[in-house]
């Protein structure tokens, strides 16, 4: 079991500092991160993540771009392929606020 070093509650919180986040029913848990990670190695992580899915995403757009395959393909691979794109513009969009919350670390 562990202790809790403190708690802030709406009426005292502010603006809360950077923090894992999880929700448990209707309760926000926030988890402060500082001190708690290697930020420049956690930010190196991310900058890796997201530079392979900017890669990804810029071969499933090329492929999608190319009428050939569009036409030639069965729907399905098409469909899937458009659903991985969609995915990665997601993961893309995380990654980016990830980065952007470590900077104000």
């Amino acid at each position: 079991m562990t202790t809790v070093g403190s708690a802030l509650t709406p009426t005292n919180a502010g603006e809360p500092p950077p923090s894992a986040t999880a929700l448990v029913g209707s309760l926000k848990l926030l988890v402060p991160i500082a001190g708690l990670i290697d930020v420049a190695a956690e930010r190196a992580r991310l900058g890796k993540a997201r530079d392979k899915a900017i890669a990804d995403l810029a071969r499933v757009e090329q492929k999608l771009a190319t009428e050939t395959f569009t036409k030639n393909a069965p729907e399905a691979v098409v469909a899937k392929e458009r659903d991985r794109q969609e995915t990665l513009r997601r993961d893309l969009a995380k990654l980016g606020a990830q980065l952007a919350q470590l900077a104000s670390l």
